[in-house]
């Protein structure tokens, strides 16, 4: 634990194999790692195997990735319910709690908003019979759901203790939320705050999204004001580094995660500095 902050590693903003990953985590430091699908799949032993190499390095799962274009699925629900609980079978095995999904981004899906609610109080039943929770996340590039705003009218809508939000502070820049979204949101509502910073590109947003990702202390955002704003108003959950750059990806995997970490002090130690400094 980082100055008393829960900080964990994304395994998706590595290229080595999960093992590879999760000793370089644990040799920089962080708390955990979050974890996807992929991983557990091309994993000798799987879920099993995985579960105790990530215990022996004393690292926590907040999160499991992902369940993709699930609300509004229409006739495709009972197969994505169907991948949503062989998620939630790895996770118990990971002893991870939070299912991460994003918003639908298919163009066929419904765009029916009672439909998409009573999907999504389904999969967040699901999960509380199991005593999990869901993190729900907007993407710039989805088909209903691609803002903060609407995530957030969406989850009040939702109604359910076991459905929240993950903050991606590139879906909320990219998008030119005002931070004063996150003023709406009760802070036990975000199950986890995922960070990283970028600069002003001629591609589109799910190209650099994908491919152009900086560390959070680096780039053009006020990444430090989201933290400062969220612990000011009680947030004490987790943070990840959630950067996908094919430059970074290139790197020896223990020197990348040893970077990623300093990035996250620097960030923090700028968000004190600021919080000091205000009247």
């Amino acid at each position: 634990m980082i100055n008393s902050r829960l900080v964990v590693a994304n395994s998706a903003a590595f290229s080595a194999p999960l093992a590879v990953v999760i000793d370089a985590v644990e040799a920089a430091g962080f708390d955990g790692l979050e974890v996807y699908n992929d991983d557990i799949d091309g994993f000798p032993g799987g879920a099993t195997a995985a579960a105790s190499i990530l215990r022996q390095a004393d690292l926590q799962v907040p999160a499991f990735n992902l369940l993709r274009d699930y609300e509004g699925s229409g006739d495709s629900r009972a197969e994505r319910i169907d991948v949503a609980e062989a998620l939630m079978d790895d996770m118990l095995t990971l002893g991870a709690r939070t299912l991460t999904v994003c918003a639908n981004t298919n163009a066929a899906s419904s765009g029916d908003h009672a439909e998409q609610l009573g999907d999504l109080r389904i999969l967040a039943d699901l999960a509380q019979s199991r005593d999990m929770q869901i993190g729900f996340e907007p993407l710039p590039w989805s088909r209903w759901i691609y803002n903060y705003e609407q995530a957030r009218a969406c989850m009040e809508a939702v109604n359910h203790p076991c459905f929240g939000l993950v903050l991606d502070t590139f879906h909320l820049f990219s998008t030119n939320m005002s931070l004063q979204v996150l003023d709406k949101i009760p802070m036990d509502k975000i199950f986890l705050v995922q960070l990283s910073n970028a600069v002003t590109m001629p591609l589109p947003t799910i190209e650099i999204a994908r491919h152009h990702r900086l560390f959070p202390s680096e780039g053009e955002w006020p990444v430090a004001d989201v933290v400062q704003r969220i612990e000011d108003c009680g947030f004490e959950g987790f943070y990840s580094i959630e950067v996908f750059n094919d430059n970074y990806k290139d790197q020896d995997p223990f020197e990348f995660a040893k970077a990623a970490l300093l990035s996250f002090r620097q960030l923090f130690a700028s968000s004190e500095a600021a919080a000091e400094m205000a009247p």
